[in-house]
């Protein structure tokens, strides 16, 4: 195999990432570095007794696996630089790369030269050094960079092993050749939608190609699929072309930031902006108080939703049964008379479910037991137990259709109606639920007093949510809030949960550390649109990824009865 060095360094190590690489993680440990220092995540003690494990582990190499534990930079390799894992993927075969930055040379040769080279023959061609572990995977590194390149193929129908395995060969000695000698023009940094997405600015930021990433899913949810499911799916995949998406992982004092950026085409651009340009219902904002324990926000404009579907339904009917048909027909069989629009108007396109807080529920309930001679008995009890209280919120487009769904559920011997009021019993469950439809949403709740007091009367002003989480709510498709200190000392006081010391103290260490959990989808969109999840930490002034260690460290070190820093 002839490898060739051609100006590796031109533009950094995406140079020779090719430009039409699949995924593409990078990593940035001098960016985290900076924020907290290894040097100081090393002190933990799990993970100073982790590097005693594989020191002992390595037997006769304790010696040299401590010496780089100790110091990495013993490696020759330039750690806190950027470095890349990418891949293409070409039907059902894969192919793998890599490339780090190397900081000196000789140290890595002399690594090489004495623990590797005796078992795998090392070569040199044309200023390169290079190595095959297997047919499928080789190394190749100079004074400047290291590089990893690795091929997985489909093996033939009817090909022979030694086929097969020649073919790996000269796939890996190709994918090598190529990946060393990829020119600046043909470079992953040339890609737009790549260098949008920020990657040398995140702790961690993984690239991929959504096209791609569609089709895999569709290959996979495909098998035995309902034949409109699959027409769906294909249709969707038509509309992911030239898409993109960045997932970035980012440490700061105090969050943790897991953030998803979708770079989609135009087609789809215009279909985002247009569905999930929806009006937030103001009335929902009654319902919630400032110290509920968590919440799910939804919201989407249903008349967009309905057009672009009624835009795509034509060429479907043509090839499948008029599913819109078949579904009004069924209502109509169940007593239910509506039009295509009502059943499309059902929903008004927001809806919410709030947990305001864990209270005790008392409900009579009656259970059988059977005496020696096997004759049931009826035993009435009233019984108690601890549950959150919920309450569900939903905007709808007609209140007089709604209701028609509500009376044929009245059917069932499990939902009353009392003054507007529906009750609905949960079975083996001492609580029920409530419901009612006012003229522009449906409420439920298992507090009677939320359906039966009208919106803005159930909390004062000052017990609401503050202003800037409301626009929050306004301002994203969706958002979810987890308050984890006040669901935590909720379970605690539930009766069935008896601890023991060692758990009581992990229970507390996670009520103490962290504040609380928010995943939001903006409704504004640029290149991309965006999502992102935070874990909130109760200490704001330390880097979250030091405090995640702490956690970490205490509990290990308590299960295995050892002290803790």
């Amino acid at each position: 195999m002839c490898l060739t060095f051609m100006g590796v360094q031109a533009q950094g190590l995406q140079t020779n990432i090719p430009k039409d690489a699949t995924f593409v993680l990078t990593v940035n440990p001098g960016v985290l570095n900076s924020k907290v220092k290894f040097s100081k995540l090393k002190e933990f003690d799990f993970i100073q007794m982790g590097m005693k494990e594989m020191i002992k582990g390595a037997g006769p190499m304790g010696e040299t696996v401590q010496k780089y534990l100790n110091d990495p930079s013993e490696l020759g390799i330039d750690m806190l630089s950027s470095f890349y894992f990418f891949g293409k993927m070409e039907g059902d075969d894969v192919y793998m790369g890599m490339t780090m930055k190397m900081d000196d040379a000789s140290k890595f040769n002399a690594l090489i030269n004495e623990h590797v080279a005796p078992m795998m023959p090392v070569q040199e061609e044309n200023g390169m050094k290079f190595m095959s572990p297997d047919a499928d995977a080789k190394f190749a590194w100079n004074d400047k960079q290291l590089f990893f390149g690795g091929v997985q193929l489909k093996f033939g129908e009817e090909e022979e092993y030694t086929e097969f395995k020649e073919r790996k060969q000269k796939a890996t000695n190709d994918w090598m050749s190529s990946l060393i000698s990829n020119k600046p023009a043909n470079s992953i940094a040339t890609h737009p939608k790549f260098q949008k997405a920020n990657v040398t600015k995140d702790d961690v930021n993984f690239w991929m190609d959504y096209e791609t990433f569609a089709k895999m899913t569709n290959d996979l949810q495909g098998a035995g699929a309902d034949p409109m499911a699959q027409m769906m799916m294909g249709m969707m995949s038509g509309l992911y072309e030239d898409s993109y998406m960045a997932m970035r992982l980012n440490f700061n004092k105090g969050v943790t930031e897991f953030a998803t950026d979708y770079f989609m085409n135009e087609t789809m651009m215009n279909i985002y902006e247009k569905v999930f340009d929806g009006d937030f219902n103001e009335k929902f904002l009654t319902y919630m108080p400032k110290n509920n324990l968590g919440y799910f926000s939804f919201n989407l404009n249903v008349n967009n939703a309905i057009e672009l579907v009624k835009e795509s339904e034509n060429p479907m009917l043509a090839q499948y049964p008029v599913y819109e048909s078949m579904a009004l027909e069924s209502l109509k069989g169940m007593g239910i008379e509506m039009t295509a629009d009502d059943l499309y108007n059902l929903w008004g396109g927001d809806m919410m479910f709030v947990v305001t807080g864990v209270k005790e529920f008392e409900k009579e309930v009656t259970t059988y037991e059977f005496d020696d001679d096997f004759n049931k008995k009826e035993i009435t009890k009233m019984e108690k137990q601890r549950l959150p209280e919920f309450t569900f919120l939903m905007s709808h487009g007609s209140k007089g259709n709604l209701l028609k769904f509500i009376d044929l559920a009245k059917q069932s011997s499990m939902i009353t109606e009392e003054n507007g009021l529906f009750q609905v019993a949960v079975p083996d469950m001492p609580m029920d639920v409530f419901m009612s439809v006012k003229d522009d949403m449906l409420v439920i709740s298992n507090n009677k007093k939320v359906p039966t007091t009208k919106a803005g009367k159930l909390y004062r002003k000052d017990q609401l949510i503050n202003p800037k989480e409301a626009v929050a709510l306004s301002q994203n498709v969706q958002r979810v809030f987890w308050d984890i200190p006040g669901t935590m000392k909720y379970l605690e006081e539930m009766e069935d949960m008896n601890m023991d010391d060692e758990q009581q103290m992990l229970f507390n260490m996670g009520k103490d550390s962290f504040k609380n959990l928010i995943i939001e989808t903006s409704k504004a969109t640029g290149d991309s649109m965006d999502s992102v999840m935070k874990l909130n930490f109760n200490n704001a002034n330390v880097n979250s990824l030091e405090q995640l260690f702490g956690i970490i460290n205490k509990a290990v070190m308590t299960m295995s009865g050892g002290s803790s820093m």
